[in-house]
C-alpha cells in the first residue's frame, strides 16, 4: 500500500504530476472534492479550443467569441465525456474481476485531466500574443499560408502532446490504484474501457446508417 505525504493532500494538483499513485490514494480515501467538476470542464475546454483551431473558428469569428464558445460547448462536452469515460471504466473493471466502485473510478477520471490545465493555459497564451489568427489551419487556405509564429506553435504543441501523454499515464496510474493492482490490470482495464468504446461507436454509426437509409 503507498502512504501519502501531507502535501499530497493539500496540493494534489501539483503532486499527481510526480506521485500519482499516492496522490490517488490519499484522494480515494477522502470525500470528492467540488474541484472535480472544474477539471473535467477544462478538460473539454482544451478539447473544444482544439477543435476551434482544427474547424479554422478565428476565420469566421473573434477571439473574444471563440473563447467563451469554447469554454460553454466545451464543458458541456466535458461533462458528457466524463460519464461516459467513468463508465466504460467501470464496466471494464467489473469485467475484468474488479472491485472498484463507480465513485472511485469517477475520482480517477477526473484528476487525470489535470494535465488539460496546462494545455488550456498555453492556448489561453498563445491566443493573447495571435489573437484569433491562432485558431487559424492553415491547411485550409494552402500550404504556403503562415498565420502563426513557428515558435509559439512549436511550443503549442509540445505542451499538448506531452500534457495529453500524462493524462493516459495519471489515468493508468490512478485506475491500478483504485484496484490496488498493478499496471498492467490497469491498462488491461482502460483498453478493454477503449474497445467498449470504439464498439459504441459502431453501433452509434450502424444506426445512422439505418435511419438514414429507411428515411430515403
Amino acid at each position: 500500500m503507498t502512504t501519502a505525504a501531507p502535501q499530497v493532500v493539500s496540493r494534489p494538483w501539483l503532486s499527481i504530476w510526480t506521485h500519482p499513485r499516492s496522490t490517488f490514494r490519499a484522494l480515494l480515501d477522502a470525500p470528492p472534492r467540488p474541484v472535480e467538476w472544474l477539471l473535467i470542464m477544462t478538460s473539454g475546454f482544451a478539447q473544444s479550443l482544439v477543435q476551434g483551431y482544427e474547424s479554422s473558428a478565428g476565420a469566421k469569428a473573434p477571439l473574444a467569441l471563440i473563447v467563451p464558445m469554447a469554454a460553454v460547448v466545451g464543458s458541456i462536452w466535458g461533462l458528457l465525456q466524463y460519464h461516459l469515460v467513468t463508465g466504460l471504466l467501470f464496466l471494464a473493471d467489473r469485467w475484468t474481476g474488479g472491485r472498484v466502485t463507480y465513485r472511485e473510478m469517477r475520482t480517477v477520471t477526473a484528476w487525470s485531466a489535470v494535465p488539460q490545465v496546462a494545455i488550456v493555459a498555453a492556448w489561453l497564451l498563445s491566443a493573447a500574443a495571435i489573437g484569433r489568427f491562432l485558431f487559424v489551419n492553415p491547411e485550409q487556405f494552402g500550404p504556403n499560408t503562415t498565420l502563426q509564429p513557428p515558435l509559439i506553435m512549436l511550443a503549442l504543441f509540445l505542451v499538448s502532446i506531452v500534457s495529453a501523454i500524462w493524462c493516459v499515464v495519471i489515468l493508468v496510474k490512478g485506475v491500478a490504484e483504485a484496484q490496488r493492482s498493478s499496471a498492467g490490470k490497469a491498462i488491461l482495464t482502460v483498453l478493454g474501457a477503449g474497445a467498449l468504446l470504439l464498439a459504441l461507436a459502431f453501433v452509434v454509426v450502424l444506426l445512422v446508417v439505418a435511419t438514414i437509409a429507411i428515411l430515403r
